[in-house]
């Protein structure tokens, strides 16, 4: 199996390169190959229906590259979007990206190579207006709108959006933006309107990172700057999404704030119904399991391990295997070991790792 390493997220030197890098599924990695190109910071990656490499340039301005996945040479022109695209997604003909400090979520019709924009300083705005910021109770407010990841939901049109600046999971209605003739402009803009949005009980400085979908209903998100976990059920019908409930990741003295915001990713192992949540500010860094009820949906923390190295954010699944992105101290992927003694493998990359994926050859 061939792997793909997206590295140096959110630098003002760029990259310019992707990593490729053999595994084998006994459990090894092999050679790690440096592919170098305009690809600026490219952060994270997917494959679109038609086969193509999709890379989010984590610059500012942002690019969205269309890439041939055997030579990595452009396909089409970038597509300029919101500074620093953080995570992208293909739907259909669709590419979904959300830019981190361009406070919007940007949706590219491939087809017609024309991208709306939903701007998201209007829900920063509501969201703080309820609130008197002061540098005792809200000390970890965020600046401005920072849309930080989005997930459609399968066999659905609908697209969440979590908002780290605002603290909000945002349910959108996409069907709109599907027919394959539909052309987005700004001169006649395609306006979607907000089915939901959920503020976590502990408020609008949990900063809502990274959502993972689950199940038929279930949502669970990581919330940064309190580092908790949310639970929500999600309405097939309308979309709204109501919390279930808001639990500590860590235990109270597990928490230094050594590093400013703590959870990063999430992901699941449906095998056996464990979720694993990255904690950025212990030190040497963690990862936080939890059991989960498969008939309610509710978290039990059952353990904190390292994560291998500093500074884990991205964390995800690749088959069978679970795989660790440590963003520091020369950057290393790590294979999480998920049985008992088991240890994972390890990848010292040499430079910052933000996200691992794939290569579909």
């Amino acid at each position: 199996m061939r792997l793909l390493i997206g590295t140096n997220s959110f630098s003002l030197t760029p990259s310019n390169c992707l990593f490729t890098v053999t595994y084998d599924e006994s459990g090894a990695f092999g050679d790690l190959k440096r592919l170098d190109g305009d690809f600026g910071n490219p952060g994270w990656m997917v494959f679109s229906g038609d086969g193509s490499l999709i890379v989010g340039d984590e610059s500012a301005p942002g690019r969205i590259l269309t890439l041939d996945p055997t030579t990595f040479q452009p396909i089409k022109d970038p597509v300029i979007v919101g500074d620093h695209p953080c995570h992208v997604i293909a739907h259909e003909h669709l590419v979904i990206s959300s830019s981190y400090t361009g406070g919007t979520v940007n949706i590219t019709n491939t087809k017609t190579n024309t991208t709306t924009i939903i701007d998201h300083s209007a829900i920063y705005a509501e969201v703080w207006s309820k609130f008197k910021p002061s540098t005792t109770d809200h000390q970890d407010r965020q600046e401005s709108s920072h849309p930080h990841q989005c997930i459609m939901i399968k066999g659905t049109t609908f697209l969440l959006v979590s908002d780290l600046g605002s603290s909000t999971i945002t349910t959108y209605d996409i069907a709109p933006l599907l027919s394959t003739s539909v052309s987005f402009s700004s001169s006649a803009p395609i306006n979607l309107t907000p089915l939901s949005t959920l503020i976590p009980s502990t408020g609008p400085t949990s900063g809502c990172r990274h959502s993972l979908f689950l199940g038929t209903e279930d949502v669970y998100t990581v919330n940064e700057l309190n580092d908790t976990i949310t639970h929500s059920k999600l309405s097939l019908s309308s979309g709204e999404l109501t919390e279930v409930s808001t639990i500590n990741l860590l235990a109270e003295d597990l928490i230094t704030r050594g590093h400013h915001g703590g959870a990063g990713g999430i992901c699941s192992n449906n095998a056996n119904d464990l979720i694993y949540v990255t904690v950025r500010h212990t030190s040497p860094g963690g990862v936080v399991t939890f059991k989960r009820d498969e008939s309610r949906g509710v978290l039990e923390r059952v353990s904190v391990t390292e994560s291998g190295g500093d500074v884990p954010r991205f964390i995800g699944n690749i088959k069978s295997d679970i795989f660790i992105c440590n963003q520091a101290g020369g950057g290393k992927v790590v294979k999480l070991g998920l049985g008992e003694g088991e240890s994972g493998a390890e990848l010292n990359v040499g430079a910052m790792v933000t996200w691992i994926g794939e290569f579909k050859e």
